[in-house]
């Protein structure tokens, strides 16, 4: 499988746009799949209308996570421990907040990936 992370060019204000995408090895570029998408800043500014004063957020509703990673691995999407971090999922709206959290047994090594 291959893995590709775009960051884009930086906008008023500094942020920049980023993309993940994968695409299975060997295959064309008409094969890649986007996973996420968002903006990678200096700082965690909070945009108008967004206030996260609370966990999990006021009038968002959780999404189920269970067995998440089980029917990613039949999908093809095999992640190890480390990246089996996701500890909970709520939507609101078009918002998807997410809970996300680093094996204790990887902190040690964590510091080298900034």
């Amino acid at each position: 499988m291959s893995l590709q992370v775009v960051v884009g060019a930086a906008e008023d204000g500094g942020r920049r746009p980023v993309t993940v995408h994968s695409a299975p090895a060997g295959e064309d570029s008409d094969s890649w799949t986007r996973h996420a998408s968002g903006y990678l800043t200096s700082t965690a500014p909070v945009e108008a209308g967004v206030v996260l004063t609370e966990w999990p957020p006021r009038q968002a509703e959780p999404v189920s996570v269970e067995g998440l990673y089980e029917v990613l691995a039949d999908a093809g999407f095999g992640y190890g421990p480390v990246f089996q971090g996701l500890r909970g999922v709520w939507r609101r709206g078009q918002e998807v907040f997410a809970e996300v959290a680093l094996p204790q047994e990887a902190w040690a090594e964590a510091g080298r990936f900034g």
